[in-house]
């Protein structure tokens, strides 16, 4: 707690001072970190607010964009295509930095209670819902006051005299020629006048995808096969391999009625397969857009075909993304023909590929 403190996270006062406004609970959230290759590094604990207490209507605006799937697999492309350095920070306890600009209030965290106080706020804790946007508005005001110039439709990327960044949060990466290495050091050491940050290093994981590159062949490969190989949890029956994601036997709506629980355990097994086709894995973009169209009521048989999209999920963990190694843009697009025998409604498809490699996709009704 004491971190939050010299930081000015927040102060005491009486409850008389709250008045009409709500205060809130607090946890503490214990996790374990590890590096890239799954040794410890440290404990943690943070301190979070209940956000999830907070009354419908008490903020009006919470959404906070975030880089899309297509936007980073591009500029990683760019770079590859380019040759440019792929440099990655991390902001130190990026939600405190941000003030907020109205009385927030929360009780005495555990191991810290006092008699008749509470805490008001002054910093965006993480838990609180608009904690998220505060820290982009923050951020962006930042960027935008040393000159960078938002790039347009993406705004969690920047770019100033050649130098690019793109954030997700409080993940942020510099790419930049290296004749412009000077420059972008300038940036980054403008900003950590502003932030705390951590790293400095060439990128090799970002948001769980593994970035490995080939500088020669200006290629890059990306992989998630850390996380597909934890998806082995949601197996409860026969592991055995798969060549494809999905049978060619027409998924039909169950006739019956899914209990709670087979809903929950469906939809937490569509939302895991999605987070990969959305990221790197582009071969089952079509499947768990079928699977997910039963996730409000799942029958035995669309448990049997989303099992078998995680076994061949499973089957290929090895395989990765390649970014970059050619020169063209390429769109390609195709559609079926009212396949759908519930309401003869078709199917469409398509893949963009920008300098050989895939940087957009999708597959739906």
């Amino acid at each position: 707690m004491a971190s939050h403190r010299e930081m000015g996270s927040f102060e005491e006062c009486s409850p008389q001072k709250a008045n009409n406004h709500q205060i809130l609970a607090c946890m503490w959230v214990f996790t374990y970190k590890f590096d890239k290759v799954g040794y410890l590094l440290k404990v943690k604990a943070r301190l979070v607010v209940r956000g999830d207490q907070q009354r419908k209507g008490a903020v009006e605006n919470t959404y906070a964009s975030t880089l899309a799937g297509k936007s980073f697999r591009t500029l990683i492309t760019i770079a590859a295509r380019f040759d440019m350095e792929l440099i990655q920070y991390d902001v130190v306890n990026a939600f405190v930095h941000t003030n907020i600009p109205y009385d927030v209030f929360m009780k005495m965290p555990d191991g810290y209670t006092k008699k008749g106080r509470i805490l008001r706020l002054r910093k965006a804790l993480y838990g609180l819902r608009e904690s998220p946007l505060l820290w982009q508005k923050d951020f962006t005001t930042t960027l935008k006051n040393l000159g960078c110039e938002p790039v347009p439709h993406e705004p969690c990327c920047w770019i100033k005299d050649g130098v690019i960044i793109f954030f997700y949060v409080d993940d942020i990466v510099v790419a930049f020629k290296k004749g412009s290495r000077q420059k972008a050091e300038a940036l980054m050491a403008s900003i950590k006048q502003r932030y705390a940050l951590q790293g400095g290093e060439d990128l090799q994981w970002f948001l769980g995808v593994a970035i490995v590159r080939d500088r020669a062949n200006r290629t890059v490969y990306l992989s998630q096969a850390d996380y597909i190989n934890k998806l082995d949890r949601f197996l409860d029956g026969t592991r055995g391999s798969c060549s494809t994601p999905m049978s060619n036997v027409e998924l039909l709506p169950y006739e019956g009625k899914a209990s709670r629980e087979e809903i929950t355990n469906y939809q937490q097994i569509t939302g895991s397969i999605l987070y990969a086709a959305v990221f790197t894995r582009p071969d089952v973009a079509f499947a768990v857009s079928r699977l997910a169209r039963f996730n409000l009521n799942p029958g035995p048989k669309h448990l049997t075909a989303a099992d078998r999209a995680i076994r061949y999920l499973l089957s290929t963990s090895n395989y990765a993304l390649k970014l970059g190694g050619g020169d063209t843009f390429e769109t390609w697009t195709d559609a079926s023909f009212a396949d759908n025998t519930v309401d003869r409604r078709s199917l469409q498809a398509y893949v963009t590929k920008l300098f050989g490699g895939a940087i957009g996709w999708r597959a739906n009704k």
